[in-house]
């Protein structure tokens, strides 16, 4: 990353440079240490297994907008701007005159950069990418008018010129970009596209020409794409104005336009060719990289055909054809190859380079090309080295890993970023960069499978995770078996991590290096299109294994969470465990010295350990106690039982126990019955009667026993002085003087052996329940939950209205306040009712609570007073 003179930030990409505008939060050192910082806390942190994103509100926005414009126009798509609103956009006129004079200062400074320049602006106008505006014939129906400052970015590697518009230049505060949506990723994931590009023996690649360019705006949306440039390139004329016809490069939302354009033509045209081309535009592109891998030659070279018909009917040329077959490659015209395979000696190992991986096309491998930069020994110059080493695959992720740490250990002990390293650090770092030509000797089948396979037999996926104090990581391989028994392994990609920064314990440190494992399975297995028939987990962590395979024991979150996540991806029955000196994860988690001895040690970790080359009856033995947890393990949850203690006096019997054991009234109702249709069963046994067996839900009828039965056993416990004394049904009771029973005043009855209010209302036209309501005891546990049932059944009442709905059928004494106090203790009332806290005054100043001795009273009468008793 570099910053030219006039302030833009220029970020080196995998095929050109692209200036990005003005990023003044570079400058500031302490917020890219506050952002490593949290890179490497959040490398640790918790996270969804899936990788997907659900689109937002913005961008199913601009998907609608693009569903809605997208129209098929002379052989190509024409989208829309996605705007994020109606408003108009300012006159940024004077801005864009102010930027093309500092352009045309540094284009006279050099002249091989004006003709450049100048050619490839032209080249936009010839191919129909751009027009000059004719003011007279010009009928504006766009609501925003905005010119692009543009410049020039050149890629010193191919000598080219690429003309890039900064979307990004603001004015009044406002750009272009900030006014566009930037629209849903539509981008496949690149480790999915190279995962793919492995599968087969044979590799095909190609890019297609221009690919922004052959997007077509809408008419209305092309004079917010308009620029200034001079007529012919002739610096001493005025400017006068253009306007850009396509999608442009330095716009938010070309990358989305354009991807969107190609999936359409599949979508439109792809009914005319076979499934495996149409599948390739879906999954194999990368933008405007396509990499693909078949089987044969033959299926290659309809490949190329087919997909190049395909992209044709849409507007896009495929063009830079490599191959890995030289059969394949005659196939192609040789104006259609790519430049650096045109005429090429496949015995002189050409290099290519498939999305920044460098690509060996004669031995078919990866590797790496690792330049000697001059890099000052300071915090920074590390970073950018680091920054450097592309490696998405992680095929060299062991070997990084030192470099990673010495960074870390600066982070944490502060050291500024221009300051020179502390010795000790500095001799690590030293001897590091020493080895780094030992990077250049590593390579990589591109082809999972190796070519002395005969027809295999079976494809199987293994996981190796393992952690220590300093980093964590995983490495997973595909082991290919054929019809003769013989195998091959093959890293398919792996991951070193640093530990983070706040210490952490090691089996955390495993568990999470477990974890990793099975998100990079997920991610594997949604990007693969190889049939896996087994899938193995390796970790050399007994405790671990034991969290896995453990289903009944309830861990702390940390632990639980990431149980969780492996869970969602894998079966404790795929777990195996791993020794240590046969785990090649060991090498993420501790890193490899850039030696020119440890060459078994890399080949180890490309190709995985020894015994996975042996049958299984050969692999590691596994420990018997993966189902047992140790019982002082930290991250288990203690149990605590809570006791409490009552002492009574008081023996419940079985009927109190069954009463006292029902919160809900209801729920006792229906118990009660049930029992009672029980017991006339067994009745009906015993004194072999005959009756019908009633094998249904309970019955009214069968509810009203049951209360009955529960109200005269409550009677009988509470009141049986009363309940002997009181006669048969509607009959009073003798004279009661002297009596002190709390039934005295209620004249109490009985009807069908049930105790009930007495009183004058036996000729009222109402109901027998609200004449003579059944009495209750105000401190027996069935009046409380009765009292309860009311009252969430009135929706929370007062006292006084659940009390009158409860003496339609029974009476309980002490009536209002034995309801009053079940009231008290319902939870949802008193949330309801609480009254808001209010702030506690302070306390009064000492001026205020000095008290002043009282020096001067005076009183003011104005009436007259009759005083008696002086003589004066």
């Amino acid at each position: 990353m570099k910053r030219p003179n006039d302030g833009d930030v220029t970020v080196n990409f995998i095929h050109a440079d692209q200036v990005l505008g003005c990023d003044n939060s570079l400058r500031g050192c302490d917020s890219i240490s506050t952002q490593l910082s949290k890179i490497y806390n959040s490398e640790f942190s918790e996270s969804s297994v899936s990788s997907s994103q659900c689109m937002s509100l913005e961008d199913k926005k601009a998907k609608r907008i693009m569903d809605e414009s997208v129209v098929f126009i002379d052989g190509h798509y024409q989208v829309s701007l996605p705007w994020k609103s109606d408003e108009l956009l300012p006159n940024n006129k004077p801005a864009a005159e102010k930027r093309l004079n500092l352009l045309k200062r540094r284009l006279q400074r050099d002249e091989k950069l004006r003709e450049k320049y100048t050619q490839a602006v032209q080249e936009y106008i010839d191919k129909g990418h751009a027009q000059k505006i004719d003011h007279r014939n010009m009928h504006n129906n766009s609501n925003s008018v905005w010119y692009l400052p543009h410049h020039p970015v050149i890629n010193s590697k191919k000598s080219k010129i690429r003309v890039v518009f900064d979307c990004a230049a603001k004015y009044a505060g406002v750009s272009l970009n900030d006014s566009l949506l930037q629209g849903p990723d539509l981008t496949n994931s690149l480790i999915g596209v190279l995962l793919r590009f492995r599968q087969e023996k044979i590799a095909i690649v190609a890019d297609i020409e221009q690919m922004y360019h052959q997007v077509r705006v809408h008419p209305d949306d092309r004079d917010a794409l308009r620029f200034l440039w001079w007529p012919a390139g002739d610096l001493s004329k005025q400017p006068e104005e253009y306007q850009m016809l396509v999608h442009v490069f330095g716009a938010t939302s070309s990358a989305s336009c354009t991807v969107y354009a190609l999936l359409k033509n599949a979508e439109d045209h792809g009914k005319d060719f076979d499934f495996q081309t149409v599948e390739t535009v879906y999954r194999n592109f990368y933008v405007d990289d396509c990499l693909n891998s078949v089987e044969t030659v033959d299926e290659a070279k309809r490949m190329i055909t087919q997909l190049t018909s395909l992209l044709q009917k849409g507007g896009f040329h495929l063009t830079k054809w490599i191959s890995n077959q030289e059969e394949v490659l005659s196939s192609v015209p040789t104006a259609e190859q790519a430049p650096s395979v045109r005429n090429v000696n496949f015995d002189k190992q050409p290099i290519e380079h498939a999305l920044g991986v460098q690509w060996n096309i004669e031995k078919d491998t990866f590797g790496y090309c690792v330049r000697e930069r001059d890099v000052k020994n300071t915090r920074r110059g590390i970073l950018s080295f680091i920054a450097s080493i592309y490696d998405p695959l992680g095929f060299a992720a062991p070997l990084i890993l030192k470099p990673k740490q010495i960074l870390q250990e600066l982070c944490r002990e502060g050291i500024a970023w221009d300051s020179d390293l502390p010795a000790e650090h500095l001799n690590a770092w030293t001897q590091w960069r020493e080895g780094l030509d030992n990077l250049q000797t590593i390579e990589v089948p591109r082809c999972y499978k190796s070519p002395q396979l005969a027809d295999i037999q079976s494809i199987e996926l293994h996981h190796f995770s393992d952690a220590s104090l300093s980093g964590y990581g995983i490495v997973s391989y595909l082991r290919f078996v054929d019809i003769n028994q013989q195998v091959s392994c093959n890293i398919v990609m792996g991951k070193s991590r640093v530990a983070p920064l706040k210490s952490v314990t090691v089996p955390r440190m495993e568990l999470t290096a477990a974890t990793l494992s099975a998100k990079v399975h997920k991610q594997i297995m949604e990007e693969l299109q190889l049939p896996i028939h087994r899938v193995v987990f390796w970790t050399d962590s007994t405790i671990v294994l034991q969290y896995i395979r453990n289903s009944a024991t309830r861990f702390h979150v940390f632990v639980a969470n990431r149980l969780q996540m492996i869970h969602d991806v894998s079966s404790p029955s795929q777990w195996y465990h791993v020794d240590s000196d046969q785990n090649p994860a060991d090498y993420a988690s501790r890193g490899i010295q850039l030696r020119s001895d440890n060459g078994d040690d890399i080949q180890r970790w490309l190709h995985g350990p020894a015994f996975l080359y042996q049958p299984e009856i050969h692999w590691s033995k596994q420990p018997d106690n993966l189902h047992e947890i140790p019982e002082n393990d930290r991250e288990v949850k203690r149990k605590s039982a809570q006791i409490h203690v009552t002492t009574s006096s008081e023996v419940l019997d079985g009927v109190e126990r069954l009463l006292h054991h029902f919160s809900s009234w209801y729920a006792l109702q229906k118990s009660v019955a049930w029992i009672l249709r029980f017991k006339r069963y067994l009745l009906s046994r015993v004194r072999q009667l005959t009756v019908d067996r009633n094998n249904g839900p309970l019955t009214v009828q069968e509810i009203a026993l049951a209360t009955d039965a529960i109200v005269m056993y409550v009677q009988a416990k509470s009141f049986h002085k009363e309940y002997n004394v009181v006669s048969s049904a509607m009959t009073k009771k003798p004279d009661s003087k002297g009596c002190v029973s709390p039934l005295r005043k209620l004249s109490p009855i009985k009807i069908e052996g049930i105790l009930c209010v007495g009183g004058r209302l036996q000729n009222a036209a109402i109901s027998t329940s609200q004449k003579h309501p059944k009495i209750l005891p105000h401190d027996h546990h069935v009046t409380e939950i009765i009292v309860r049932h009311y009252h969430i059944k009135e929706g929370h009442v007062g006292a006084y209205h659940v009390l009158s709905v409860i003496r339609q059928e029974f009476w309980i004494t002490r009536g209002l306040s034995t309801v009053k106090k079940v009231i008290r203790k319902c939870m949802v009332c008193r949330r309801w009712n609480a009254v808001p806290s209010s702030q506690v005054m302070a306390p009064r100043s000492d001026q205020q609570r000095t008290l002043k001795k009282v020096t001067l009273f005076c009183l003011l009468m104005k009436m007259p007073f009759v005083v008696s008793g002086l003589k004066d």
